[in-house]
């Protein structure tokens, strides 16, 4: 309705719609999706299929959209419009205008995105909180996403946006991230070692679709326990193949159990959790870490969470009173 007229738009406005989150997508179409309350809303820019795959494409001003509205449980609206006004850019202006938002929560690379002209996405679209990494199809491509786009606080990645024995990971891993989020769809039998553990330098790491060797795991914590990885806040595995062994992750580790009744406050990034139970580790700098083992059906999980102070939340956490956690 913003699009048919200035009146249109005005009324449009006057409503105070307002996102919660905005986000770009590239793969073989351009898509940016925004979520309201009670709604999402995804545009879709098809791409003119005559380009050739080895020329990198513009961001050229879209003949046409498909727009798709979707409420809790249902699609609410579908259409294919026909609009040459606008270029990108006036495309993000104008949501974010009818919107009422100016963030740029997450832009993600998927299958074919490596057909694009990268320099030209950055210009178009800018620097976002997130960015969400999978195999674009080009390995090449997938390394330069992360010099173009540098200093990102949160990333996930999938772990076969690299060949094996490439370095690309390593690069990755090191950056200062706050949030790693990694996942290994196409390999879920790839195994990560001690060296990919101690080159992470994030606070909050989640690894999911991946296996890890209980002795290697037992030596990074005994080294996390001589002062490794002091930004690590919060480590957590997810075992989709095989179960992590207790007895041989804890060996020669000293270590006190915690009382199931009480619970502690965790806050970490953008989330909070309550914690009781698990195993209490503390290295020599005095720093302590809680380590579970839990699992549900065939998934069994592995978490680190790091009391640095930052880290402790208060039981009158506003947080926690939103969730209905404490009365």
């Amino acid at each position: 309705m913003s699009l048919t007229s200035n009146r249109c738009k005005k009324h449009v406005l006057s409503l105070k719609i307002k996102a919660k989150s905005f986000g770009v997508s590239i793969q073989k179409e351009v898509n940016i999706d925004i979520r309201t309350s009670t709604i999402s809303m995804y545009i879709d820019f098809p791409t003119d299929e005559t380009v050739m795959a080895r020329q990198r494409k513009k961001l050229k001003t879209p003949a046409c959209f498909k727009v798709a509205l979707h409420g809790e449980d249902d699609i609410l609206y579908f259409g294919l419009w026909e609009w040459t006004s606008f270029e990108y850019g006036d495309w993000l202006e104008h949501l974010r205008e009818v919107f009422h938002y100016r963030g740029f929560d997450r832009l993600s690379f998927h299958d074919n995105s490596f057909l694009y002209d990268l320099d030209d996405i950055k210009k178009v679209f800018g620097k976002p909180d997130e960015l969400l990494v999978e195999h674009t199809g080009c390995y090449y491509f997938n390394q330069l996403i992360f010099k173009k786009f540098f200093y990102i606080k949160n990333v996930q990645i999938d772990m076969n946006i690299s060949p094996e024995g490439s370095n690309i990971l390593s690069t990755i891993l090191t950056q200062n991230i706050d949030e790693l989020y990694t996942e290994d769809i196409d390999r879920p039998l790839r195994a990560m070692n001690l060296e990919d553990l101690l080159m992470i330098n994030s606070k909050s790491i989640e690894i999911h679709y991946q296996t890890i060797s209980s002795k290697d795991m037992n030596m990074f914590i005994k080294l996390w326990m001589k002062g490794s990885n002091p930004r690590l806040e919060y480590l957590e595995f997810e075992y989709f193949i095989g179960i992590p062994q207790v007895d041989e992750i804890m060996e020669g580790i000293k270590y006190t159990k915690a009382s199931k009744y009480e619970c502690r406050y965790f806050k970490r990034c953008r989330k909070r959790l309550c914690v009781s139970a698990g195993i209490e580790i503390q290295r020599r700098d005095g720093t302590r870490a809680t380590i579970k083992f839990t699992h549900a059906g065939d998934l069994h999980s592995f978490e680190m969470l790091v009391w640095h102070d930052h880290c402790v939340a208060d039981r009158d956490d506003i947080f926690f009173k939103s969730l209905g956690l404490i009365h």
